[in-house]
């Protein structure tokens, strides 16, 4: 991360806790400018991360499924259906 990355992030926080102060210090607090504050300070921590995070590299699937063989591949672990006994253990406890 770079310095300028580092420094708008910690602007944004700056400005979420002076919104937050500013909505708790007040007995009827404005909530367009509460709002405007918590936006400028999204777009300004949103500016910093995007910033830090460096370039993307392209996602390359093809070459990705074509390594991996096909039984892994189809696997779904979060489908499987298990046969077993609970059901007659169960009946011969009754």
């Amino acid at each position: 991360m770079t310095l300028l990355s580092k420094s708008l992030l910690l602007v944004g926080l700056a400005l979420v806790v002076r919104a937050s102060t500013r909505a708790m210090q007040q007995e009827s607090p404005s909530v367009p400018a509460v709002v405007l504050d918590l936006l400028a300070a999204f777009a300004v921590s949103l500016a910093g991360a995007l910033l830090g995070a460096g370039p993307f590299r392209p996602i390359h699937l093809a070459q990705d499924a074509s390594l991996r063989c096909k039984d892994i591949s189809s696997s779904r672990p979060d489908f499987a259906v298990f046969s077993h006994r609970g059901p007659l253990l169960r009946s011969r406890q009754l």
